[in-house]
């Protein structure tokens, strides 16, 4: 994968500087990590501040660009890139049964084990109710369809 940076821009209220990076001679679309690292060592950056925010592969070429974020210290990151950025760069990935920060929890996972075994019992005890009695509402029609 050779890379090059097409241009670069220093933005200094939010405390980062904007590469623009075109890269050739790839079979595939490289992943974000291999990415950053290249970014990381064509600047001469640390890794952990280096965001990608696009990667842009050109159908039916070689070539794809990409834009990527440098910034100056982990706090200015912190305080400007969102958080799904930032975990989708570093590779942070959500567990299925957690919770979104600030969203209530869910009411299965508040309830004790005791409590899902009684209603699991519960259902099963209503269940055959049912059963039997539509059985019985068959019959009095088959009947009344002999006479």
């Amino acid at each position: 994968m050779d890379a090059e940076i097409s241009e670069r821009i220093k933005n200094p209220l939010l405390g980062r500087e904007e590469i623009f990076l075109a890269v050739t001679e790839t079979k595939e679309t490289p992943s974000r990590k291999d990415l950053r690292k290249k970014i990381a060592a064509l600047v001469g950056a640390n890794e952990e501040l280096v965001m990608i925010g696009k990667i842009e592969h050109h159908f039916g070429s070689k070539k794809l660009s990409c834009k990527a974020r440098i910034y100056e210290s982990k706090d200015k990151m912190d305080s400007v890139e969102a958080k799904f950025i930032v975990d989708r760069n570093l590779g942070v990935k959500k567990k299925k049964g957690e919770a979104k920060e600030g969203a209530p929890a869910p009411a299965a996972a508040e309830k004790g084990e005791g409590e899902k075994a009684e209603k699991k019992e519960d259902v099963k005890e209503a269940a055959p109710e049912k059963k039997e009695s539509a059985p019985e509402s068959k019959k009095p029609k088959e009947e009344e369809k002999k006479e």
